[in-house]
């Protein structure tokens, strides 16, 4: 894993104006690569690559996550969660991620293999925003990753189920 500051100066290198940096299931490098970032002239882009509550869908339509696998290092990912990252957006896309990344903190602190719920973030969001929020201004941005549950099912041929998961999403959430 590459330092925050090493990560930006090779992007300045690059020619990127703007770079982001998703800790997983935290923001523990967030500060030290702001830093670097202004001092690279790279505009920074917060978030957190999370660890979720399976849904259910996959199990109610038997479309399942694919056995681990190794990654770099030789460590195996953990499947049993699906993963998604959210991007802070405007104003109040860093109080949303400080506010989620303290209930994943509180979670783990109970059970160190426990995940974020939908709701936990859709609360987060109401937490850190003064006014209710849409998709339109919500202060994050959900990328839902090849680890998402909605990556499961398209993979398993299944877009009634994909879909399903990213109307969950706008539901209970109101984002995606």
């Amino acid at each position: 894993t590459l330092l925050p500051e090493d990560l930006v100066a090779a992007a300045k290198n690059l020619g990127f104006t703007q770079l982001a940096l998703t800790d997983r299931d935290e923001i523990g490098g967030a500060v030290r690569f702001v830093k670097s970032c202004i001092q690279h002239e790279i505009s920074p882009i917060l978030g957190i690559n999370a660890a979720l509550l399976p849904s259910g869908a996959l199990v109610k339509n038997q479309t399942q996550l694919k056995p681990k696998t190794p990654i770099k290092g030789g460590l195996h990912r953990d499947l049993k969660h699906p993963r998604v990252l959210l991007l802070a957006r405007g104003r109040y896309g860093w109080p949303a991620l400080v506010k989620i990344a303290s209930r994943i903190g509180e979670l783990k602190f109970a059970n160190a293999n426990s995940a974020i719920s939908l709701l936990d973030i859709a609360t987060a969001l109401r937490q850190a925003m003064p006014m209710g929020y849409t998709a339109a201004n919500s202060p994050l941005v959900v990328l839902l990753t090849p680890e998402s549950e909605f990556a499961a099912a398209v993979l398993g041929k299944r877009p009634d189920v994909a879909l399903g998961i990213v109307k969950q999403w706008r539901e209970i959430v109101g984002v995606v």
